[in-house]
């Protein structure tokens, strides 16, 4: 996933020492607020990419994050967050994207396949924010950006399933050798 965001940040019009600077700011700045170091990299990398100080990208995306918690849905804090970025960085009113989320995220909820047995609400919820961005998202790079964050975290989970069945064929093998 670092090598994904490191080209959106090289297509970037921004000279590159701006670009660092900025990913930086917004690394210390959203650090102390989530676990994951590497997820939040990715997320500073998506802020970097928009316009504004990193202060006011980063209270945005804090601030989504907060309303969507505060009416009931907890936004995912691994490879969920650069999309919340992406959404966090359009200029449009923050409880406007929130009710869309939501309603998006109830809608989804029924569907097969997209229930809370399925792929989990936080997962669910980040694939709503990719639906919702179209509407609110008009820059390609951004896009892109909530794309790789979503495909890395598929690759993550698949790594993890490989690992599992490995360890459990190593398990089963042992115990029928005993």
């Amino acid at each position: 996933e670092d090598s994904s965001f490191a080209a959106l940040l090289s297509l970037s019009e921004r000279d590159d020492s701006t670009l660092l600077s900025e990913a930086q700011r917004c690394y210390e700045l959203l650090k102390p607020q989530f676990f994951s170091g590497n997820a939040v990299q990715s997320l500073s990398h998506v802020l970097a990419l928009g316009d504004g100080r990193a202060e006011e990208k980063c209270s945005r995306t804090l601030l989504l994050y907060d309303r969507l918690k505060e009416r009931g849905y907890k936004y995912g804090t691994d490879y969920e967050l650069p999309t919340l970025g992406v959404l966090a960085l359009s200029e449009s009113d923050l409880m406007e994207i929130v009710t869309e989320m939501t309603d998006t995220d109830d809608f989804l909820a029924k569907q097969k396949g997209l229930g809370n047995w399925s792929i989990g609400r936080k997962q669910r919820l980040m694939y709503t924010g990719m639906l919702v961005q179209g509407e609110y998202v008009k820059t390609g790079s951004l896009e892109t950006a909530a794309i790789n964050g979503t495909i890395s975290m598929i690759v993550a989970q698949q790594a993890a399933m490989c690992a599992a069945i490995a360890a459990s064929t190593a398990a089963a093998a042992s115990n029928s050798s005993s």
